[in-house]
């Protein structure tokens, strides 16, 4: 299959449509992260040994069976790693919102007790001022 100008309009319909997996002969790595990403297999043409007779292609069962397994192992791989990658975004974000939150806290403590120490200045320039 040619999958020259396939996009996400493509592979949202192979997604909504009973594919088990799309077999080509393509480097495109966007396609590759987008059929991933809808966990649809992309197997190469060169692990199933393709037979293609006007516009119909086909492969050995085992051959595909294989490459699926394959396709799965890695799959799998790959959503590990995306998970973890998104864990830990996720920490970042969090480490990174408290730092903030802590800086704002002190901002307030410190202005808290600035207003407490001119306070008891005050207080203590009052009672010089009666003696």
């Amino acid at each position: 299959v040619r999958t020259d100008g396939w996009g996400n309009a493509a592979v949202s319909y192979l997604s909504d449509s009973l594919v088990r997996a799309v077999i080509a002969d393509s480097k495109d790595l966007r396609l590759m992260y987008a059929l991933r990403d809808e966990r649809i297999p992309l197997i190469a043409v060169s692990e199933v040994f393709v037979t293609v007779r006007g516009r119909t292609g086909t492969v050995k069962r085992e051959h595909f069976e294989e490459a699926l397994a394959r396709w799965t192992a890695e799959q799998e791989v790959y959503e590990r790693e995306k998970n973890r990658e998104m864990l830990f975004s996720i920490f970042r974000e969090y480490k990174n919102q408290r730092v903030v939150e802590a800086r704002n806290v002190e901002k307030v403590r410190a202005k808290n007790r600035e207003k407490q120490i001119k306070k008891w200045e005050d207080e203590v320039e009052g009672e010089d001022d009666g003696l």
